[in-house]
């Protein structure tokens, strides 16, 4: 969903949340093929998905993510009385690995354009950047971000250590319903993945 600017910061969530969704994440072997992400742009990054509206086909968590979804619940729960018109479309823990930037890219999905996309850092330092052509900004972790996708964009870890956001697609109920209705797919491409 396009708003003036490139992110805008919406809330803080309580830091013990963040810690253990943290060292939950740290006990994870992120560069299992388990955690692939296939879409050019982003092969670089890791992910685990939340089983919500849109999700891959056979998608089964393992026991360990099953664990680590859960401990995010508090999160959705902020972030759901804060966007209370809205629903979830979409949810990923995305993790980026030491010394990786992603390719330059627009969301390209139909749900992409429609929703707030929402990024919750939960392990990151200053040498971790969210880019836009021009731009860079330091996301800090514990916070609740929107930022804008519908503008070319890119991340940078230039740490030692795994980056770990919690990403999230909200989109209006009465948007959704909508579409929906009227037979619309929301994983229909919109602009081209490569831009």
């Amino acid at each position: 969903m396009d708003f003036d600017g490139l992110v805008k910061e919406i809330a803080i969530i309580d830091s013990t949340i963040i810690s253990a969704i943290a060292e939950k994440c740290k006990q994870i072997s992120w560069m299992q093929t388990d955690y692939s992400r296939g879409e050019p742009p982003l092969k670089e990054g890791r992910l685990v998905v939340f089983p919500y509206v849109i999700k891959p086909r056979d998608y089964s968590p393992g026991v360990d993510q099953r664990a680590l979804l859960e401990l995010c619940l508090p999160v959705c729960t902020r972030i759901r009385e804060i966007f209370s018109q809205c629903i979830f479309i979409r949810g990923e823990i995305a993790t980026l690995p030491p010394g990786v930037e992603l390719g330059w890219h627009v969301d390209p999905m139909w749900f992409h354009e429609h929703c707030h996309r929402i990024h919750v850092p939960i392990i990151t330092d200053s040498r971790c950047v969210q880019l836009w052509e021009g731009s860079s900004q330091h996301l800090c972790a514990g916070k609740i971000y929107e930022i804008n996708n519908r503008r070319r964009h890119s991340a940078r870890n230039g740490s030692e250590d795994f980056r770990v956001h919690l990403i999230f697609d909200l989109c209006h109920e009465t948007t959704w319903a909508d579409y929906v209705s009227k037979g619309g797919n929301p994983n229909v491409m919109t602009c081209d993945p490569a831009l």
